[in-house]
């Protein structure tokens, strides 16, 4: 028998990919043999797919005429070639380099185009799939009906609930929002020339830096397989959302439905082409209107949570002032949202509209610390003017409302532990979510918005009061959000009227003599700005004393983040100390006693003097760097494993010890100005 060479197997299989395509072209496949085709070699772990094969699929699953069925395989298949660039379709693509450039360029993987039509249209047909599926199934008139629906995604485990899963998926985002408060990430944000917005929830960096590890996903087991090609008719569509709570069903369909939504995620659908036409964004807020309009809405919250982490990362992402604008429109609609709705939710009338608002609230809070100068930004802070200070006033009144009850259950000793924190969890979220939204509306208004515009606003809509009386309430018992600490004084700084309100308020005043802020407290920082705003007699020497604390003595790499934190606040309250000064009399600086000046040189120094240092370790660094690449890699390389967790943990103070301190230096420098001449926030 001839042996087949290689060479001659490889020319044998261009010819016959050659021919089918010449084939395909004289005699045209219309779009349902195209998106079945498509469907069918998405079963399959290295999908050869066309672009028109995937778009054909894409109208189909929009379509209202048939529907194919999303199981857990084609997923599987579809995250892999959007989230790994098609990186399991290493056949195809040695096939391609053997062969030369004259392999068909209209029939490819993900990887071999990454980041041109073929990958945009893998990510539109991968979230399409999902988020249609998940309306389709909540738009079912019985449980039966869209458990049929979900039947081929893999069940989860008995044990894991909807309601373990939910609450499980809850604290993901009140993990997600404390990293959004996190102090640290402002040397990201220096790096990456964003907001610099910084607050002070204690939390983790490094973890929000981790990645998911790929091993977590679901796969269907070889030895079971789905129908190949399955596009029937569409299911029966329900006038309204109707899922009867209480069925066999319903767990088993909720479980399926947050599993769906965990798939969901900016990063698989941020190319800007699979957002062009508009049917992601439809697709996006018809799910999210499914949703809230569910009777198991609040079982669901997370997935609308991931729906609107869609929209909001899409806001930060798109340079379209037009499609910010109704990416924002689509949170408010999808979730109905409105004034209405905000006050019965703040009564306690309606849990399900409180938990929207509180859904959107954290949607646009987020985005103030994430949008970078520009349109968008500006857009959000007319929304925020407009409609978003009310949702966060009624969600605080609401919190205060649920606290003297509360408080009244615990005096008859009815209220359980669990439901204790849970509450407490809740007040950390509206409390800070409002601290956030406060801040960025004075901070970030516009030149043209006058003091008394501000100070009218924050009054009349009870967002102050909320802010001072959450403060005098749950102060000591929340020490943790510094957010609200630093919110309250750039609010006394922005406006006497405020401040003047603040110091009438019984409890207040006194709130600040707690041994967390006065001297060696652990939030001295911010009792001694507030002496010095109050314009209380030690004021001076209160913020000189953290200031010479800081820099006495040098600085060490380490305390390089807790100097970035304190001038952060106190550039801040000055911003917004001058900021009092348009539409009135200019407002002399809190930072011109003797002492302060006087410890703000000081700390300038040692700055500078730990760049000294900072720079002579990087030499000595790339000394060595320079011989162990020409004579000893291996060993350096196992040198650097054999670090332990304490050298590990000064390189990377170190790290951003050499980034933040020329941040640092600029923070004085215009502290030092006069009055009036801080300059940008960002």
């Amino acid at each position: 028998m001839k042996e087949y060479s290689k060479s001659a197997f490889v020319a044998d299989v261009i010819k016959a990919l050659e021919d089918a395509e010449r084939a395909s072209q004289q005699n045209p496949k219309d779009k349902g043999t195209l998106a079945r085709d498509a469907y069918s070699k998405l079963q399959y772990d290295y999908p050869l797919v066309s672009e028109q094969e995937l778009q054909a699929l894409t109208e189909a699953v929009c379509s209202k005429e048939s529907w194919p069925v999303l199981s857990d395989r084609v997923l599987t298949v579809l995250y892999d070639c959007v989230s790994r660039g098609g990186s399991k379709t290493g056949g195809t693509a040695s096939l391609k380099q053997e062969q030369g450039p004259s392999i068909s360029a209209t029939t490819t993987t993900a990887e071999d185009l990454e980041g041109d039509a073929l990958l945009a249209a893998f990510q539109k047909l991968y979230s399409l799939f999902i988020v249609s599926t998940m309306t389709e199934a909540l738009l079912q008139e019985t449980p039966e009906a869209a458990s049929r629906l979900l039947g081929q995604l893999v069940t989860l485990p008995r044990g894991n609930t909807s309601r373990a899963a939910a609450a499980a998926a809850e604290g993901t985002a009140l993990q997600d929002l404390r990293s959004n408060l996190e102090p640290l990430n402002g040397v990201i944000d220096i790096e990456n020339g964003a907001s610099d917005r910084i607050s002070d929830v204690t939390h983790d960096v490094d973890a929000v830096l981790l990645d998911k590890d790929e091993d977590n996903g679901v796969y269907e087991p070889l030895e079971i397989f789905t129908p190949v090609g399955v596009m029937g008719a569409a299911p029966a569509r329900a006038s309204s959302t109707s899922i009867v709570a209480g069925s066999d069903f319903i767990d088993e369909v909720i479980s399926k439905l947050l599993y769906l939504s965990s798939k969901l995620s900016y990063h698989n659908v941020s190319s800007s082409a699979a957002w062009q036409d508009g049917i992601l964004l439809s697709c996006l807020e018809r799910c999210l209107t499914a949703l809230r309009q569910h009777p198991s809405f609040l079982e669901l919250l997370p997935a609308a949570g991931a729906v609107c982490s869609v929209l909001r990362d899409r806001c930060v992402h798109s340079r379209n002032i037009a499609e910010f604008a109704t990416s924002m429109e689509a949170v408010v609609k999808g979730l109905s949202l409105s004034k209405d709705s905000t006050v019965q939710g703040a009564a306690g009338k309606d849990e399900k509209a409180a938990a929207a608002s509180l859904l959107g609230l954290r949607t646009a809070a987020s985005l103030s610390t994430r949008l970078p100068q520009g349109p968008s930004r500006r857009k959000l802070w007319t929304q925020i003017d407009e409609f978003w200070l009310q949702v966060a006033a009624g969600m605080l009144e609401r919190k205060e409302a649920q606290w003297r009850q509360q408080k009244k259950k615990t005096k008859d000793s009815t209220t359980t532990a669990t439901a204790a924190a849970a509450a407490e969890e809740e007040d950390i979220q509206i409390i800070a979510i409002s601290a956030l939204i406060t801040e960025f509306y004075i901070l970030d208004a516009p030149i043209i918005v006058t003091k008394d515009k501000i100070q009218d606003v924050l009054l009349s809509t009870g967002l102050f009061r909320g802010l001072v009386v959450s403060f005098i309430n749950h102060g000591r018992e929340l020490l943790v959000l510094e957010s609200l600490c630093r919110t309250l004084l750039i609010c006394c700084a922005s406006s006497t009227g405020l401040l003047t309100w603040a110091k009438a308020v019984p409890g207040f005043p006194s709130a600040w003599d707690h041994p967390e802020f006065v001297e060696n407290g652990s939030l001295e920082r911010y009792g001694a700005v507030h002496a010095a705003v109050f314009g209380l007699a030690n004021g001076d020497e209160a913020l000189a004393r953290v200031l010479l604390l800081l820099g006495n003595g040098g600085i060490e790499a380490e305390n390089v983040p807790e100097v970035y934190i304190t001038l952060k606040l106190v550039k801040s309250v000055q911003k917004a100390r001058d900021r009092s000064g348009k539409g009135g009399k200019e407002t002399a600086s809190f930072l011109s006693g003797t002492a302060t000046v006087a410890a703000l040189e000081n700390l300038s120094s040692s700055l500078r003097a730990l760049k000294v240092v900072l720079d002579e370790q990087d030499c000595e660094n790339d000394s060595m760097a320079t011989v162990d690449e020409s004579e000893e890699a291996e060993k350096r390389e196992e040198e650097k494993l054999a670090l332990s967790s304490g050298q590990q943990a000064r390189k990377l103070a170190a790290r951003r010890a050499k980034l933040l301190q020329p941040e640092c230096l600029r923070m004085i420098k215009g502290l030092r100005a006069k009055p009036g001449s801080v300059g940008k926030s960002d």
